[in-house]
């Protein structure tokens, strides 16, 4: 018992303060654009060094009691106040909404002001992932001043269904891309019926394969007012699968039964020729999972054409901009964004 308590000593002495001195790095030189990271080693900080203080009893402790006393002050200071922070200026209510017979549940995150607000619904990435994986962007969007959408997936978290994708290799064919991007022009449908909400300034957003839908949702529902996709892709699922293979390890017979199982592939570019929405795709420079060169010409394409599509991409990043450089990322949507709804005439 002595050595397991000599080890927390330890552990609270030397770790605490080195994820507090962490948590004050994150917070200085933040790694991603949403989301507060310093937030989860400034709790961690307070815990062990917490344990430590408990522990080390003694006159010979004096000294290291008081500054593990200060060190959790200091991190219950820290987690505190970006706590606060992370979520002023919003407010939260739960949703429910019918697609096709089923019941999907959600987070309507609504700016703290007076009037209508501009509308987003923002889709998700692959796989079984509840909506609170994804809030950071929600709040984010919420505090320029959107009323945003955040849904389960069906089948994932709170909501009815069958899980409509887990990941690539794991999609039922008879419901695949297609039944999400119903279930987001439905997410439209009824963010446009909020009281609070501009009709005619309801838009999607996207990152990964959320994004990679948003254009067929938006097609589906026709009232999509603009699109804002992060790091997702326009070009065909079996074409980022092959991308994937060589970057992520796939293997060829992974990739035989992808090809068996999407022989109606899900391709976003005829979706992308019929709608005639502002639209900003944000790229990833180091991105393993989404081809950004294919992509891009696509969009060349379709610029080319006249259609108000837009790109950036995003020196350092990675996908979904986990990682990233927070003042370009921001400066980078939210002008666009400013943009759109400044720009965007009542119908």
């Amino acid at each position: 018992m002595k050595r397991v308590w000599g080890a927390a000593k330890f552990v609270g002495r030397w770790a605490g303060p080195a994820l507090l001195i962490l948590a004050f790095t994150l917070l200085v030189f933040p790694p991603t654009p949403f989301g507060e990271a310093s937030v989860t080693p400034a709790l961690w900080a307070v815990i062990l060094c917490a344990v430590a203080f408990v522990l080390a009893r003694g006159p010979a402790n004096r000294k290291r009691r008081l500054l593990l006393g200060l060190a959790v002050c200091a991190g219950l200071a820290l987690y505190g106040w970006r706590s606060w922070d992370e979520r002023r200026g919003y407010r939260e209510e739960t949703i429910a909404f019918d697609s096709q017979g089923t019941r999907l549940v959600g987070t309507l995150f609504l700016p703290e002001r007076s009037g209508t607000v501009p509308g987003m619904v923002f889709l998700p990435g692959s796989g079984a992932v509840p909506r609170s994986f994804y809030r950071h962007y929600a709040a984010h969007f919420a505090k320029l001043g959107f009323a945003v959408l955040l849904y389960d997936k069906r089948g994932i978290g709170d909501s009815e269904g069958k899980v409509a994708t887990r990941n690539f290799l794991d999609t039922d064919a008879d419901n695949n891309f297609e039944q999400l991007a119903i279930d987001a022009s439905a997410a439209l449908s009824f963010l446009e019926k909020r009281s609070e909400v501009r009709r005619d300034l309801v838009g999607i957003s996207g990152v990964s394969e959320g994004g990679w839908i948003a254009p067929r949702a938006a097609e589906l529902n026709g009232q999509a007012a603009f699109m804002l996709n992060i790091t997702s892709p326009t070009i065909r699922l079996y074409d980022v699968l092959e991308y994937q293979v060589a970057n992520q390890g796939l293997s060829g017979r992974e990739l035989a039964v992808a090809k068996h199982r999407f022989a109606a592939d899900f391709d976003p570019l005829p979706s992308l020729r019929v709608i005639n929405i502002p639209g900003m795709w944000i790229m990833a420079e180091g991105d393993s999972l989404v081809p950004n060169e294919p992509t891009i010409r696509i969009l060349d394409g379709l610029r080319a054409s006249g259609k108000p599509y837009e790109y950036r991409m995003i020196s350092g990043a990675w996908h979904g901009l986990i990682i990233a450089p927070k003042s370009l990322v921001l400066s980078t949507i939210d002008d666009w964004l400013a943009k759109v709804t400044k720009t965007h005439k009542a119908t």
